[in-house]
Order: structure tokens, then C-alpha cells, then sequence
């Protein structure tokens, strides 16, 4: 049996498309182990599909892989109005553009409830959301399931009414909020890595030490594992995703009776410095140094400056190499880079260029912005 996938491969970030390529393995993957063929498809080839479900009499069905809800709609439409079912691969599935739409998603809720419960073991009673974006549907899952989990673990109500922090499309707002009453917090949990990466920069800023506050993220990135101290989160496993999509996709197909699916992904919980490697009893499994899938679920990118920063070094740390980052690495130390090209075999013109690149990937125009702004977020 063939699988159609729609796939939308353009995408602003290095960080998504990592993301769609994860969800794209996953599901060749799976088509390798059950041996049917992937079709991948556009819009105009809808009427095809239908052609060749008729031949097997079969029901009509497309995955769709996407992370851009413009996008991902102007497909469901087009899918619905010739009676084709839709199987959406998406980061989270709360919308309401997906009705009578079959769904894979990550588990937004398990993941708040893990950090919550992991802070809770750890007999931490006074715990903060940051980075709730009222325009983001994963961010309304996490907030809802946020505060279940005050009521669950007993978390205490600093304040009532502010113990979840909203960014309505300016990070840096949202955490001077934050910040003029971190005092009567342990713990954080932020809605992305973005918004952890931009409360442990201000921390430093604002002289705070590290270890005065416990920030966990839901979801990782290259920058908030590249940073200092690394950040504790909650992962999904993209590629997971892809082969359970697949799974449901034969079922809808043999099935015309079923009139939808859902299924949600949960992940792993990553320890690191940033909660001091604090145990999670729950899980023997855990590790500090467990490996994880790279997965940005959330960005806010909405003409803020500073996650516009944060997301361009995001985009820097995914397009770089080898030697890409240890040139980045020298540079954060402030170590000597001019016997650098030598040492990997490289023209100093070759360097050159690949400071070029970088510069233009950070949006910065020389070495010297390209270090501080290094030195700035990731130090």
C-alpha cells in the first residue's frame, strides 16, 4: 500500500526544520519495517490519490507534516473539500481548525506535569510558569495543565494571579515582571528554551546566582544544551512521531468506520546543571548526561528583539560543523583564533568566509559583534 505525505519543507528556522526531517525519518522508518512505499504529494496531485484509493477501495487518507497553522489549514481545506481524511503530524494538536482531523501530537500536559512532579520530589513548593503565550495553543495545554499541577503537588500560591507569567509578544516585559518577584520563587518552568535561555542570560545580568533558581524548559534546543549551565527540560522524540503517524494511517485507511484518531508522544526528562542535577526518583533510568532528540516545539517570534537573538543563534549552532563550533567555541572563551586555519587545513580565505556566514546568520557585521553577542547569550 503506498502512504501519502504532504510535507511543508520551507520553513524560518534550522531548528524546524530539524524537526520536520525527524518527523520525515520517522516515518520511512516505519514504511521500511511494514514495506509500503511513501509518496510524497502537493495539493494538485490530490485528485491522483483518489484515483489510486478507488482502485484498492480503500478510504482516502494524506498525512500531513506540518509546524505553520496558515499552512497546515490552506491544506485541510483543500483535503476536506475532496472528501480525502486528514492524519496530522503537528508539535501540538489543541485547535480548533482540526476538527474531524486524525492527529499525532507531543503531550504538552505530560511534559509540565513531569517537571512539576519532579520539582515537587525534590521538595520544591514554590514554583513559576514563564514565557505563556495566550496565542499559542501548546502554550494554553501547558498553562491549563500547570495549574492542575499547583493544586496536585501542593505548590504554594505566591501569587495568585501571577505565578504564570504571559508574554503577549515581548519576552523581555514578561521578564522584568518576572524578575521584580523571582525572590519568592524556587523553581521555573518555562513554556520553550527560548524563554529559559533569555531568563538565565538575565539572571546573570542582574548578578543572580545560578543556583538561586531552578529553570527547566519544556522542550530543548542546540543553544540551551550549548549554553552555561545546560538546561534541565522535558524532550520529545520527533522521529517517534513519524513511525506512530504511520501506524494510524493503516488503521484510518482500512477502517472508513473510525471517524478520527488521536495520539499523543510522550518524552524523556533531561537533567542538567541548570536544577543542579537534582534526582527524579521515579525514573532509574534518568541520567544527567542522558541523550536527547533535539526538538524546538515553540517559537515566539513576533518582532521581539531579544527572541529574534536567541533564535538566530539557534540557526547558527544548527548550520555549523566541526570546526564551526570551535572556531564559535575559542571565540566565547576569548581564546586566540590566528593559528586557527592552519591547524584544521584550511585558507585564512576559507575562515573568512565561514566568519562571513556566520556574522550574516546572527546578523551582526563584523568578528568583534559576532563574539560579544556570543559572549552575551551563551556565557
Amino acid at each position: 500500500m503506498d502512504c501519502f505525505v504532504m510535507c511543508e519543507y520551507a520553513s524560518d528556522t534550522e531548528a524546524k526544520k530539524a524537526i520536520l526531517s525527524q518527523y520525515m525519518n520517522g516515518i520511512k522508518h516505519q514504511l521500511r519495517t511494514s514495506r509500503h512505499r511513501l509518496r510524497e504529494i502537493d495539493e494538485t496531485q490530490i485528485p491522483e490519490v483518489i484515483e489510486y484509493f478507488e482502485k484498492i477501495q480503500k478510504r482516502p487518507v494524506v498525512i500531513i507534516v506540518s509546524l505553520s497553522a496558515m499552512w497546515l489549514e490552506n491544506r485541510l481545506d483543500i483535503l476536506h473539500s475532496f472528501d480525502v481524511h486528514a492524519l496530522l503530524l503537528t508539535p501540538t494538536a489543541d485547535s480548533p481548525i482540526y476538527k474531524n482531523t486524525s492527529t499525532v501530537s507531543f503531550d504538552e500536559a505530560e511534559a509540565v506535569n513531569t517537571l512539576c512532579r519532579y520539582f515537587a520530589q525534590n521538595g520544591i513548593q514554590r514554583v513559576a510558569y514563564f514565557g505563556y503565550d495566550p496565542n499559542t495553543p501548546a502554550h494554553g495545554v501547558q498553562y491549563t495543565a500547570f495549574k492542575k499541577c499547583k493544586t496536585r503537588f501542593n505548590f504554594q500560591d505566591i501569587h495568585p494571579y501571577f505565578d504564570c507569567y504571559s508574554n503577549y509578544g515581548n519576552i523581555d516585559r514578561c521578564a522584568r515582571v518576572f524578575f521584580s518577584r523571582y525572590e519568592d520563587y524556587e523553581a521555573v518552568i518555562c513554556s520553550n528554551p527560548d524563554c529559559a535561555v533569555k531568563l538565565l542570560h538575565d539572571m546573570k545580568a542582574l548578578g543572580i546566582k545560578e543556583n538561586r533558581l531552578h529553570i527547566a524548559s519544556v522542550g530543548s534546543s542546540e543553544l540551551s544544551n550549548a549554553i552555561t549551565p545546560k538546561i534541565t527540560s522535558y524532550n520529545f522524540d520527533s522521529a517517534l512521531c513519524g513511525q506512530k503517524v504511520v501506524k494510524l494511517y493503516k488503521t484510518l485507511v482500512n477502517n472508513p468506520e473510525i471517524s478520527v484518531l488521536s495520539a499523543r508522544t510522550s518524552g524523556t526528562l533531561s537533567i542538567n546543571e541548570s536544577t543542579g542535577f537534582m534526582p527524579f526518583n521515579n525514573t532509574a533510568t534518568l541520567s544527567p548526561h542522558q541523550a536527547f532528540t533535539l526538538v524546538h516545539p515553540t517559537y515566539i517570534i513576533s518582532g521581539d528583539d531579544e527572541i529574534d537573538t536567541i533564535t538566530r543563534i539557534e540557526n547558527l549552532l544548527c548550520r555549523s560543523d566541526v570546526i564551526d563550533r570551535e572556531y564559535i567555541e575559542l571565540l566565547i572563551k576569548g581564546k586566540e583564533t590566528k593559528d586557527f586555519a592552519e591547524k584544521h587545513f584550511i585558507s585564512e580565505n576559507t575562515l573568512n568566509y565561514r566568519i562571513k556566514n556566520m556574522c550574516k546568520t546572527l546578523g551582526v557585521s563584523s568578528r568583534k559583534e559576532l563574539q560579544k553577542t556570543l559572549v552575551a547569550w551563551m556565557t
